[in-house]
């Protein structure tokens, strides 16, 4: 079957989301959270999203199963699937960038430090893995010197890891903030050029050397700024695509709002007329219909799902079918939930390869699973110790056999939930607001000028 992006946008309510080389039919992402988005968590994710398909690309009803090979087109030869996607630019101008596109949408790696890959570390080196599901490997680098994530975004290309590179400069977490990393780089935006064009070009040599037929994409990931007083989404996002970023994606809160109260979206449609390359939007959408509603008052080319899929990785089957025009699925039964959760634990297992580390990775996922299920405090406890496979075998059989495999999902699971608390302070270097230069306190604080380890490497 030949596809061009013309069935694409015919078919879904949506165009295809093109990023420099790569594109996804269905322009639904997954955001990178750290210690959630492994390898396994991805591709169960993105299961569910192939289960919202349409029959004739692979959707449940198409009786392939969700666990076939990964559903991938190239731009430039006919594949496995025998499939072909032309590229287009934004404005529908058609594109002569060779690529390959991911039907299923995107689903971005957890944060992965630059400086920990260039120094060596195993758990890194592993957390930087995809899938085999994943046509289309995207994966996050976090730093603040430019040369290492140059290094580690060359390094991730050359050896095949990654066919997308997303940079994160959104992360509000404090430990992180007061080194002056994830959200708080962004004030010091001529820096935030000079970082994201040595990425940029490192991932274009890269691409060369490896002889790939398109250069490997640069994405980054922002907030609104700082504070209500120091709003600068509008001039990063413009020096980044300047500098060569294929997209941008912007949770459209600031670094003191956290996770609390109503996203900005506003803002993502304020960036939606600026910036000539795609803009997706991230902040509270928790069902198919708010990923509808963030397209339609915004104007965004995706929607990047965090916290709601947290428990909930068929929250992609849903957005999914309503992205395409289909029926929005009913939520899982309880039993439908305990094997999905047990699937999830066997992932975790062989991905890490030992069963006690899987399962206490897991205890936080189980948490989530079984929200509003009414399991009771002794159930809870059992499920928060869980440590083999066996275990939560037992513990999910006698849940169902209390309350019935049929008990359907609680609606009161479908709402916003995780973390929602608002940032009073803002963890920043001493004196860094006072200038958006790169003054000799703001390289002391970056250890711009520091030969040794680097603090960041953890």
């Amino acid at each position: 079957m030949r596809i061009h992006e013309e069935l694409f946008v015919s078919e879904t309510k949506f165009a295809l989301l093109r990023i420099g080389g790569v594109g996804f039919a269905t322009p639904v992402a997954l955001a990178p959270m750290a210690d959630v988005t492994n390898a396994v968590f991805r591709d169960l994710c993105l299961e569910f999203s192939r289960e919202g398909l349409p029959v004739e690309l692979g959707g449940i009803g198409s009786g392939q199963g969700s666990r076939q090979a990964p559903h991938e087109v190239e731009a430039t030869a006919i594949t496995k699937t025998d499939t072909e996607v032309t590229a287009t630019s934004k404005n529908g101008v058609p594109g002569n960038t060779p690529g390959k596109t991911q039907v299923e949408g995107m689903f971005v790696g957890e944060m992965v430090t630059a400086k920990a890959l260039r120094m060596g570390s195993e758990r890194s080196w592993v957390m930087v893995k995809s899938g085999p599901l994943q046509a289309v490997k995207s994966i996050q680098l976090y730093g603040v010197v430019g040369e290492d994530l140059a290094w580690a975004a060359g390094e991730l290309v050359r050896r095949g890891l990654a066919d997308h590179i997303d940079l994160n400069f959104g992360c509000p977490v404090p430990k992180v903030t007061r080194k002056g990393g994830g959200s708080a780089l962004p004030w010091k935006t001529a820096y935030f050029g000079e970082v994201v064009a040595a990425v940029v070009a490192a991932t274009r040599v890269a691409s060369e050397d490896s002889g790939r037929s398109f250069p490997v994409p640069v994405t980054v990931k922002i907030r609104s700024g700082i504070d209500a007083e120091h709003r600068i989404f509008l001039d990063v996002a413009r020096v980044a695509e300047d500098n060569g970023v294929a997209a941008v994606t912007l949770h459209a809160r600031t670094t003191s709002e956290y996770y609390g109260g109503h996203s900005h979206w506003e803002d993502i449609a304020a960036l939606v007329e600026v910036l000539d390359i795609p803009v997706l939007g991230n902040g509270d959408v928790f069902c198919a219909a708010d990923a509808l509603e963030m397209f339609r008052q915004t104007g965004c080319a995706g929607v990047e799902i965090g916290r709601a899929v947290q428990g909930r990785p068929w929250i992609f089957r849903e957005i999914t079918a309503a992205l395409w025009g289909l029926p929005v699925p009913v939520g899982p039964s309880l039993g439908e939930v305990a094997n999905v959760a047990r699937r999830h634990a066997e992932g975790l297992v062989a991905h890490y390869g030992n069963e006690l580390v899987a399962l206490r990775d897991m205890r936080k996922h189980l948490g989530w699973y079984f929200r509003g299920f009414g399991l009771g405090g002794e159930m809870r406890g059992r499920l928060a110790r869980v440590e083999s496979l066996a275990e939560l075998e037992q513990a999910t059989h006698e849940l169902i056999e209390r309350l019935g495999a049929d008990t359907p999902y609680p609606s009161a699971a479908t709402g916003p939930h995780g973390r929602s608390r608002t940032q009073r302070k803002v963890h920043l270097p001493e004196g860094w607001l006072d200038t958006r230069e790169m003054n000799a306190a703001a390289r002391a604080a970056l250890h711009l000028d520091d030969d040794g380890c680097d603090p960041y490497a953890h």
